[in-house]
Protein backbone atom coordinates (compact mmCIF):
# COMPACT_ATOMS: atom_id res chain seq x y z
CA UNK A 1 0.00 0.00 0.00
CA UNK A 2 1.14 3.63 -0.64
CA UNK A 3 0.84 6.36 1.96
CA UNK A 4 0.86 10.07 1.96
CA UNK A 5 1.58 12.75 4.77
CA UNK A 6 -1.03 15.56 4.56
CA UNK A 7 -1.00 18.92 5.60
CA UNK A 8 -1.93 18.01 8.81
CA UNK A 9 0.57 15.99 9.15
CA UNK A 10 -1.63 12.87 9.30
CA UNK A 11 -1.02 9.57 7.08
CA UNK A 12 -3.59 8.62 4.43
CA UNK A 13 -4.11 6.26 2.12
CA UNK A 14 -3.49 6.52 -1.97
CA UNK A 15 -7.02 6.50 -2.14
CA UNK A 16 -7.73 9.82 0.04
CA UNK A 17 -4.77 11.46 -1.60
CA UNK A 18 -6.73 11.02 -4.74
CA UNK A 19 -9.97 12.73 -3.43
CA UNK A 20 -8.10 15.74 -1.66
CA UNK A 21 -4.90 16.26 -3.77
CA UNK A 22 -4.34 19.93 -2.65
CA UNK A 23 -4.77 18.00 1.22
CA UNK A 24 -1.06 16.35 0.16
CA UNK A 25 0.32 18.65 -2.36
CA UNK A 26 3.62 20.39 -0.95
CA UNK A 27 2.93 18.76 2.12
CA UNK A 28 6.48 17.43 3.52
CA UNK A 29 7.21 20.16 5.54
CA UNK A 30 4.38 18.61 7.80
CA UNK A 31 6.63 15.30 8.31
CA UNK A 32 9.61 16.65 9.19
CA UNK A 33 7.52 19.25 11.58
CA UNK A 34 5.90 16.18 13.35
CA UNK A 35 9.40 14.83 13.76
CA UNK A 36 11.04 17.79 15.21
CA UNK A 37 7.75 18.50 17.42
CA UNK A 38 8.45 15.13 18.93
CA UNK A 39 12.00 15.76 19.92
CA UNK A 40 11.45 19.77 20.77
CA UNK A 41 9.11 21.46 22.62
CA UNK A 42 9.49 25.13 21.45
CA UNK A 43 11.40 25.80 18.46
CA UNK A 44 11.23 27.15 14.89
CA UNK A 45 12.49 24.18 12.18
CA UNK A 46 14.57 25.92 9.22
CA UNK A 47 15.12 23.19 6.52
CA UNK A 48 17.10 25.18 3.49
CA UNK A 49 17.27 22.81 0.36
CA UNK A 50 18.57 23.08 -3.01
CA UNK A 51 15.38 24.92 -3.96
CA UNK A 52 13.53 26.50 -0.79
CA UNK A 53 13.73 27.25 2.57
CA UNK A 54 10.57 25.97 4.67
CA UNK A 55 10.29 27.36 7.89
CA UNK A 56 7.92 25.85 10.70
CA UNK A 57 7.11 26.76 14.63
CA UNK A 58 6.70 24.90 16.88
CA UNK A 59 5.38 25.95 20.11
CA UNK A 60 3.97 24.02 23.32
CA UNK A 61 4.55 20.64 21.58
CA UNK A 62 2.52 21.31 18.69
CA UNK A 63 3.26 22.52 15.09
CA UNK A 64 1.69 26.16 14.94
CA UNK A 65 1.76 27.16 10.79
CA UNK A 66 -0.36 29.34 9.52
CA UNK A 67 -0.14 28.58 5.91
CA UNK A 68 -1.12 25.10 4.34
CA UNK A 69 -0.42 25.63 0.38
CA UNK A 70 2.45 27.41 -0.73
CA UNK A 71 0.92 30.58 -1.40
CA UNK A 72 -0.27 30.47 2.55
CA UNK A 73 2.89 29.48 3.25
CA UNK A 74 4.54 32.78 0.91
CA UNK A 75 2.09 34.94 2.74
CA UNK A 76 3.32 34.18 6.25
CA UNK A 77 6.80 34.14 5.90
CA UNK A 78 6.97 30.10 6.44
CA UNK A 79 8.32 29.61 2.66
CA UNK A 80 11.10 31.47 1.08
CA UNK A 81 11.80 30.57 -2.92
CA UNK A 82 15.32 30.65 -1.94
CA UNK A 83 17.46 27.71 -1.58
CA UNK A 84 21.59 27.06 -1.83
CA UNK A 85 21.67 25.54 -5.07
CA UNK A 86 18.93 26.23 -8.25
CA UNK A 87 17.82 29.74 -7.43
CA UNK A 88 18.44 32.73 -9.75
CA UNK A 89 20.50 34.99 -9.34
CA UNK A 90 18.58 37.76 -10.79
CA UNK A 91 15.79 36.74 -8.45
CA UNK A 92 17.74 37.48 -5.53
CA UNK A 93 19.56 40.86 -6.19
CA UNK A 94 18.64 43.14 -8.85
CA UNK A 95 22.41 45.15 -8.79
CA UNK A 96 25.31 43.51 -7.86
CA UNK A 97 28.77 46.09 -6.84
CA UNK A 98 31.15 46.59 -9.59
CA UNK A 99 33.95 48.32 -9.43
CA UNK A 100 32.91 51.14 -6.91
CA UNK A 101 29.80 51.17 -8.33
CA UNK A 102 26.36 48.92 -8.62
CA UNK A 103 25.56 47.33 -11.68
CA UNK A 104 22.12 46.37 -12.73
CA UNK A 105 21.78 42.54 -13.63
CA UNK A 106 20.62 40.93 -16.30
CA UNK A 107 17.39 39.27 -16.10
CA UNK A 108 18.67 36.12 -17.84
CA UNK A 109 19.55 32.82 -15.99
CA UNK A 110 23.56 33.31 -16.32
CA UNK A 111 24.43 32.10 -12.69
CA UNK A 112 22.87 30.27 -9.54
CA UNK A 113 22.78 30.59 -6.03
CA UNK A 114 25.25 27.11 -6.03
CA UNK A 115 27.89 29.22 -7.78
CA UNK A 116 27.84 31.91 -5.12
CA UNK A 117 27.71 28.94 -2.50
CA UNK A 118 30.57 27.16 -3.83
CA UNK A 119 32.71 30.29 -4.60
CA UNK A 120 32.43 31.16 -1.16
CA UNK A 121 32.92 27.79 0.43
CA UNK A 122 29.88 27.36 1.85
CA UNK A 123 29.29 23.77 -0.12
CA UNK A 124 31.71 21.66 -2.21
CA UNK A 125 31.71 20.18 -5.86
CA UNK A 126 30.23 16.78 -4.83
CA UNK A 127 26.99 19.04 -2.87
CA UNK A 128 26.15 21.28 -6.02
CA UNK A 129 24.28 18.33 -7.19
CA UNK A 130 21.98 19.95 -9.74
CA UNK A 131 22.47 21.52 -13.42
CA UNK A 132 24.44 24.23 -13.43
CA UNK A 133 23.04 27.86 -15.30
CA UNK A 134 25.06 26.96 -18.30
CA UNK A 135 25.19 23.42 -18.23
CA UNK A 136 29.00 23.45 -17.83
CA UNK A 137 30.88 22.04 -14.54
CA UNK A 138 30.79 22.99 -11.44
CA UNK A 139 34.89 23.54 -10.90
CA UNK A 140 35.43 27.41 -8.88
CA UNK A 141 36.95 28.44 -12.61
CA UNK A 142 33.39 27.97 -14.01
CA UNK A 143 31.40 29.30 -11.32
CA UNK A 144 33.40 32.50 -11.05
CA UNK A 145 33.00 32.98 -14.99
CA UNK A 146 29.20 32.27 -14.87
CA UNK A 147 28.86 34.82 -11.76
CA UNK A 148 30.59 38.03 -13.71
CA UNK A 149 27.91 37.43 -16.38
CA UNK A 150 25.25 38.75 -14.00
CA UNK A 151 26.22 42.01 -14.79
CA UNK A 152 26.79 41.26 -18.41
CA UNK A 153 30.50 41.10 -17.67
CA UNK A 154 33.56 38.18 -18.38
CA UNK A 155 36.41 37.35 -16.92
CA UNK A 156 38.19 39.85 -18.78
CA UNK A 157 36.44 43.13 -17.47
CA UNK A 158 36.28 41.67 -13.73
CA UNK A 159 38.95 39.86 -12.08
CA UNK A 160 38.42 37.18 -9.63
CA UNK A 161 38.45 39.14 -6.36
CA UNK A 162 35.95 41.44 -7.58
CA UNK A 163 33.39 38.40 -8.29
CA UNK A 164 33.84 36.88 -5.05
CA UNK A 165 32.79 40.77 -3.61
CA UNK A 166 29.89 39.98 -5.93
CA UNK A 167 29.74 36.47 -4.73
CA UNK A 168 29.59 38.32 -0.93
CA UNK A 169 26.99 40.75 -1.60
CA UNK A 170 24.72 38.22 -3.05
CA UNK A 171 25.19 36.12 -0.58
CA UNK A 172 24.14 38.35 2.36
CA UNK A 173 21.07 39.37 0.78
CA UNK A 174 20.28 35.89 0.68
CA UNK A 175 20.88 35.64 4.59
CA UNK A 176 18.69 38.61 4.69
CA UNK A 177 15.72 37.14 3.05
CA UNK A 178 15.48 34.09 5.39
CA UNK A 179 16.06 36.72 8.65
CA UNK A 180 13.08 38.98 6.90
CA UNK A 181 11.10 35.70 6.97
CA UNK A 182 12.28 34.53 10.08
CA UNK A 183 11.34 38.03 11.85
CA UNK A 184 7.50 37.20 10.27
CA UNK A 185 7.22 34.32 12.19
CA UNK A 186 9.33 35.75 15.35
CA UNK A 187 7.26 38.56 15.83
CA UNK A 188 3.68 36.38 15.37
CA UNK A 189 5.12 34.01 17.86
CA UNK A 190 5.41 37.25 20.37
CA UNK A 191 2.16 37.77 19.70
CA UNK A 192 0.99 34.78 21.27
CA UNK A 193 2.68 36.12 24.12
CA UNK A 194 5.39 33.62 24.05
CA UNK A 195 8.80 34.10 25.03
CA UNK A 196 11.45 33.41 22.61
CA UNK A 197 13.94 32.57 24.79
CA UNK A 198 13.23 29.54 25.15
CA UNK A 199 13.00 28.47 21.86
CA UNK A 200 15.82 26.87 19.73
CA UNK A 201 16.41 27.00 16.27
CA UNK A 202 16.39 23.28 14.37
CA UNK A 203 17.95 23.79 10.65
CA UNK A 204 18.47 20.87 8.40
CA UNK A 205 19.36 20.30 4.89
CA UNK A 206 22.39 21.65 2.43
CA UNK A 207 21.79 25.27 2.63
CA UNK A 208 21.76 24.97 6.79
CA UNK A 209 24.62 27.07 7.28
CA UNK A 210 22.64 29.63 5.50
CA UNK A 211 19.56 28.73 8.26
CA UNK A 212 22.10 29.47 10.89
CA UNK A 213 23.74 32.92 10.05
CA UNK A 214 19.73 34.01 9.02
CA UNK A 215 18.82 32.51 12.63
CA UNK A 216 21.72 34.43 14.91
CA UNK A 217 21.31 37.99 13.38
CA UNK A 218 17.02 37.20 13.97
CA UNK A 219 18.19 36.89 17.68
CA UNK A 220 18.13 33.04 18.34
CA UNK A 221 21.25 32.07 20.45
CA UNK A 222 20.11 28.16 20.79
CA UNK A 223 20.54 26.73 17.29
CA UNK A 224 20.81 23.17 16.71
CA UNK A 225 21.96 21.56 13.33
CA UNK A 226 19.58 18.26 12.63
CA UNK A 227 22.55 16.55 11.44
CA UNK A 228 24.53 16.60 14.33
CA UNK A 229 21.33 14.25 15.85
CA UNK A 230 20.58 12.42 12.77
CA UNK A 231 23.85 12.62 10.45
CA UNK A 232 24.40 14.94 7.39
CA UNK A 233 22.85 12.51 4.67
CA UNK A 234 19.31 12.13 6.67
CA UNK A 235 19.39 16.11 7.32
CA UNK A 236 19.39 16.26 3.26
CA UNK A 237 16.71 14.37 2.79
CA UNK A 238 14.87 14.68 6.29
CA UNK A 239 11.39 14.59 5.33
CA UNK A 240 11.29 11.50 3.82
CA UNK A 241 13.15 10.35 6.41
CA UNK A 242 10.12 11.74 8.92
CA UNK A 243 7.34 10.36 7.31
CA UNK A 244 8.92 7.20 6.95
CA UNK A 245 9.13 7.26 10.54
CA UNK A 246 5.65 8.48 10.86
CA UNK A 247 4.15 5.48 8.60
CA UNK A 248 6.48 2.96 10.77
CA UNK A 249 4.69 4.58 14.32
CA UNK A 250 1.42 4.36 12.70
CA UNK A 251 0.57 1.72 10.59
CA UNK A 252 2.88 -0.39 13.56
CA UNK A 253 0.43 0.20 15.53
Amino acid sequence: SRFYVNVEGKLISYMEAIKKPLNVAAANWAASAWLISKKFDNCVFIDIGSTSTTIVPIVDGKVSVKGFTDPEKLVYGELVYLGALRTNICSIVSEVPYKGLFARVSSEKFALSGDVCLILNKISVEDYATETADGRGRSLRECLDRLSRVPCADNEILNDSEIVEIARYIYETMVFKIFKALIQVRTRILSLGYDLNGFKVCTAGLGSFLAKEAALRAGFKDIIDISSIYGRKISQVFPAYAAALMALERLGK
